[in-house]
């Protein structure tokens, strides 16, 4: 056999990197960080459990709030009769102004509706419904009731401007329409938010209507006292002004009669008797100019052709594009055109 040679392995082309020395690393730089601590299942379990406990708590709450109002007012009105109680329109009998409810229960209602979620507060309705109390939580009068044979409609208030077709089942939620108003009113500023996510914020509160109507009544009174007086200076104005037309009234009369009387001085006429009856005699006469008639002239330079200018403008004719014939009154054009198809056209 042949001797088998040894190759040599190929060499790189490229220039070998330089090694440069470098620093040796810091103690700190090389210490590795501490591993961190693996969190406890069972104390990440107690904390859900106490976030979950916390949360029942509060629904426990809401309820009990939902049992607590559902018997608001403290003080009710007496009844009415069971003839009121069914007519047709209840509106009148909610009608006055005056709140049915002291502030110690308004204080108890805002407390405890605060925290409300809409759900929530249209279950305090259902409750007091169903022990026959209007929906309102502080109002202390029975809930509608319609008598037998009523359709599933209700007609509220007809021939007066606030009527309105509502359904029988929210017909019989409230006694009067003011108190459906007043309810609605608080319902609105509820949120949809869970409770137990507002439960630490002190700033939400719950306005009334009466309280909203109790404001604007005194913003409206208040605002009545700076209109007076700005009447009253109004008024003194105008009677001011009036004075001062009045004095340049005067003055105009004044200054009139002075003027009269100095014109007449200018006039010789002391006696004013005299002078009214005075009469001056005045012809007027129409004044006769006669002038020399001249015959019309053309304008200067106009030469031969100055019949052809008329306010200005020259007449542009030219008498060779024209030939007269013989014959009196009729003009030929010497160059007829001949149409496409060769003729002469006249």
């Amino acid at each position: 056999m042949a001797s088998q040679t040894k190759k040599a392995p190929p060499k790189g082309i490229l220039k070998k990197p330089t090694v440069t020395a470098s620093p040796s690393p810091s103690p700190s730089a090389s210490a590795s960080p501490s591993p961190q601590q693996k969190p406890d299942p069972r104390e990440i379990a107690i904390q859900h459990a106490k976030i979950i406990h916390d949360r029942r708590a509060l629904e426990d709450t809401i309820t009990d709030s939902i049992i607590l109002l559902a018997k608001l007012p403290t003080s009710k009105e007496p009844s009415s009769s069971p003839s009121q109680t069914t007519r047709t329109t209840t509106t009148t009998t909610a009608s006055s102004s005056t709140n049915d409810y002291s502030e110690q229960d308004a204080e108890l209602f805002k407390s405890h509706v605060r925290l409300f979620q809409p759900s929530d507060y249209d279950a305090l309705i259902e409750e007091r419904n169903a022990l026959g109390s209007c929906g309102y939580g502080l109002c202390g009068r029975p809930r509608t009731r319609l008598g037998p044979g009523a359709g599933d409609y209700k007609l509220l208030n007809w021939g007066r401007r606030d009527f309105a077709i509502v359904p029988r089942a929210e017909a019989e939620r409230w006694c009067s329409r003011r108190c459906a108003r007043r309810a609605m009113y608080v319902k609105v500023q509820l949120s949809e938010t869970a409770a137990w996510e507002r439960a630490g914020i002190e700033t939400i509160r719950i306005e009334l209507l009466e309280e909203q109507q109790d404001a604007e009544q005194e913003r409206q009174r208040r605002q009545k006292v700076p209109e007076k007086e700005k009447g009253e200076d109004e008024d003194a104005a105008a009677a001011a002004a009036a004075a001062q037309v009045a004095r340049d009234e005067t003055d105009r009369r004044q200054k009139a009669a002075k003027d009269a009387m100095d014109l007449a001085l200018e006039r010789g006429d002391t006696d004013k008797k005299r002078a009214a009856k005075r009469r001056i005699n005045v012809t007027i006469r129409e004044k006769k100019v006669v002038a020399e008639v001249r015959e019309p002239s053309l304008a200067a330079g106009g030469g031969d052709d100055g019949h052809l200018v008329l306010d200005g403008y020259k007449t542009k004719f030219d008498p060779k594009s024209e030939t007269i014939n013989g014959n009196k009154g009729s003009t030929t054009i010497p160059d007829a055109k001949e149409d496409d198809d060769g003729k002469a056209t006249e």
